[in-house]
């Protein structure tokens, strides 16, 4: 598409990224490795995610997120537009086009997801597509690749407080 950018943004041009995650637990999960390494690649950048009520929780203790926002749905995209963010990355893997949307309608100067199904319309920065091959998080690290981030040592991450810790320890008690 003529409007496709040829390179990934160089870590002077961003300093504001949104992640859309905003569907399953697990695939929160499976995106928490590409948080730090996107703190890394862009340092400075403030690390947002676009998250659904029910998967907040796993990235709320997050070092690597700065803020998590709740989705509430498409009446969001003016507000999230307004953040003046520099970099949207979509995280879903799915032949539904609802968040490729979004992400373009927030209007950042760089957009990416994966380019899948017809996705690829709604982005301007290149990412990886449907030949991807292996489990969820080493699609979402491929996506990472794209950009130019270092995922050689990523694994996911949850990170808890420490009343969430006492809890388990009184309750999991083998």
């Amino acid at each position: 598409l003529f409007f496709r950018q040829v390179r990934a943004p160089r870590a002077e041009e961003i300093k504001a990224v949104l992640f859309l995650r905003h569907d399953r637990i697990g695939d929160m999960v499976a995106s928490t490795p590409l948080f730090g390494a996107m703190m890394r690649l862009y340092p400075g950048a403030r690390i947002t995610v676009l998250a659904s009520e029910r998967n907040a929780p796993v990235v709320v203790n997050n070092p690597h997120v700065d803020e998590v926002i709740v989705y509430s749905g498409w009446s969001q995209a003016r507000e999230l537009k307004k953040r003046g963010f520099d970099l949207v990355v979509d995280l879903f893997y799915t032949y539904e086009l609802e968040s490729a949307c979004l992400a373009w309608l927030i209007h950042s100067r760089y957009v990416m997801g994966f380019e899948i199904w017809g996705r690829q319309l709604f982005f301007n920065i290149k990412g990886p597509g449907l030949a991807l091959e292996g489990n969820m998080s080493q699609r979402l690290l491929a996506l990472g690749r794209s950009l130019g981030v270092d995922v050689s040592h990523a694994a996911p991450e949850i990170f808890l407080t420490d009343a969430e810790r006492a809890w388990a320890r009184e309750h999991l008690v083998a």
